[in-house]
Order: structure tokens, then C-alpha cells, then sequence
């Protein structure tokens, strides 16, 4: 085993630093295994998508969950129109039942999939509103027709899965859609600036 000499472990335990080492090992499998298998096309036309939609709604449930609002709070930095299903208190269906073709859904859902997450997709598809899933290999979902699909792999060394991959899909995905977000830099900038000014400290 060689690290990235950023990358060394502290051999105090053998065996601690064997399992450490082989979840670094299978994190690095994880990652190329998705990006390997991913479909740029795909990636790409789902960056677009999401960049030109009139609103769109990230969708996640249990450990899905915290990667749509990562997704939701990093695309709000780019342009309006940005929700997240569930909200806090809420239901999934407060922030899709006024959806239309116009508009965009990227759903999170990982293995020990949510029943709610193919009630959404049902739905979605009843109101002809565009959609991607992105998920597991493990995917248990029934698909529709023109969904888009993004793949991560999240294989472990212990009891945990790893979203490792699915967090750098997810960069991947909103660095792309950056590009195609007509003044989201500058949107950014102002942001920035407001969090810098908000939390300034008085003197």
C-alpha cells in the first residue's frame, strides 16, 4: 500500500490501519468503478436540464436525503426557482403537486430504496414533468420512459455504504450545471459578499 504522499496513516494499531486502508482502497474502487461506468451524454443533458428548467426539485429520503440538500442549497447559489422534497415538517408532495413539464426533478435514492421515492416518480410522470434518478447499481426502482438515469457506486468494507462517489457525481454534476446557469458567477459573488457582510463581526 502506497498513499498520495498528501495521504499517510498512523500505524499506532495494525489492525486499525489495515481497515482504514482498506476502505481507502475501496473508496479509490468506488470512484473509478463510477466514473468508468458514467454517461457523460447523460451527465451533461441533466446539467442542462437542470440549468434551464423553470423550477426544480431535489427529492431525497433517509440517507438519500442530506445529498438533495446539498444538491438544493449549492444550485440556490446559482439561479431562483430551487426547491427541496421533503422540507422540514413537510411531504414530499407540497413540493411537486404544482409541477409542469416546464420544470425539473432529480431524485436521490440508494439502496433500501423509499417507497415514497417511486411514489414520486409515478406521480412526476402523471404530471409529464422531466426527470432524473441518481442511485446505486443495486437500483430497485421501476424505471419510465425518458427518465435519466446516473449511476455511483457505493460498495463498503464495513457495515456503512459509501457515498463518496455519489457526493463527486453530485460536484460533478452542479460544476456542469454552473456552466450552462447564465450569471451564476456573478451570482455567487453577491452571495459571498452577503455572507461576508452578515457575518462580520462589529468591531
Amino acid at each position: 500500500f502506497s498513499p498520495s504522499p498528501e495521504l499517510s496513516f498512523k500505524r499506532s494499531f495494525n489492525t486499525h490501519a489495515d481497515f482504514v486502508e482498506g476502505i481507502y482502497h475501496r473508496e479509490l474502487m468506488n470512484l473509478r468503478q463510477t466514473y468508468a461506468s458514467l454517461d457523460i451524454n447523460e451527465l451533461d443533458a441533466t446539467a442542462r436540464a437542470i440549468a434551464r428548467a423553470q423550477r426544480v426539485v431535489f427529492l431525497g429520503r433517509r440517507f438519500s436525503y442530506p445529498i438533495a440538500l446539498y444538491l438544493s442549497l449549492a444550485l440556490k447559489t446559482m439561479r431562483d426557482g430551487v426547491r427541496l422534497a421533503p422540507e422540514p415538517g413537510g411531504s414530499a408532495v407540497d413540493a411537486l403537486f404544482d409541477l409542469s413539464p416546464h420544470d425539473f426533478a432529480l431524485i436521490v435514492s440508494m439502496k433500501r430504496h423509499s417507497p415514497e421515492v417511486q411514489r414520486a416518480i409515478d406521480f412526476l410522470t402523471e404530471l409529464k414533468v422531466p426527470l432524473a434518478l441518481l442511485t446505486d447499481v443495486s437500483i430497485k426502482v421501476n424505471f419510465k420512459k425518458g427518465m435519466r438515469i446516473l449511476y455511483a457506486y457505493v460498495g463498503s468494507n464495513s457495515l456503512l455504504d459509501s457515498y463518496t462517489a455519489l457526493t463527486s457525481v453530485s460536484h460533478t454534476l452542479l460544476s456542469l450545471t454552473s456552466s450552462y446557469v447564465e450569471g451564476s458567477r456573478e451570482r455567487l459573488e453577491v452571495a459571498e459578499r452577503a455572507w461576508n457582510k452578515f457575518n462580520r463581526s462589529e468591531s
